[in-house]
């Protein structure tokens, strides 16, 4: 099963400390517990 998890960031590469106002989002996509297809994507906020 894939899991996908989106991240807060203001680089892509740190995590930010205040959700929904970074300029940017680290997509993870996981299987089988290991990370396939990492992603960065502009946020709209």
């Amino acid at each position: 099963m894939i899991i996908k998890i989106a991240v807060d960031t203001n680089n892509g590469k740190t995590i930010s400390a205040h959700f929904g106002r970074s300029p940017y989002f680290a997509i993870f996509q996981i299987d089988d517990g290991e990370i396939i297809n990492p992603d960065c994507r502009i946020s709209n906020a």
